[in-house]
């Protein structure tokens, strides 16, 4: 790992559990976005919405992560997060 202990300290005073059941929406397109996603159960897609198309561009599991880029560079979420099973996520706002 990159941090030391006190550094890793307070990225987990920072996180905070949620989870969201079966088809529920836990990123929309468009919305402003103040918080980034590590996932620890479950499986979600994401989708782009880009005029009357909507299209898949990613499949996240368990480890995998979401939600920088409305972190890194203050701008709207830039797709549709679902969940298309029960999941847990970490978050860091």
């Amino acid at each position: 790992s990159h941090l030391d202990e006190s550094e890793r300290q307070e990225v987990f005073d920072h996180m905070s559990e949620l989870q969201f059941d079966k088809d529920s929406y836990v990123i929309k397109q468009g919305e402003d976005g103040d918080q980034f996603f590590v996932v620890d159960e479950g499986e979600l897609e994401v989708y782009v919405n880009t005029g009357s198309e909507r299209k898949m561009v990613q499949h996240i599991t368990s480890g995998g992560s979401f939600g920088e880029l409305a972190l890194i560079y203050n701008t709207p979420r830039a797709a549709d997060v679902v969940a298309i099973t029960p999941v847990k996520l970490w978050v860091i706002d």
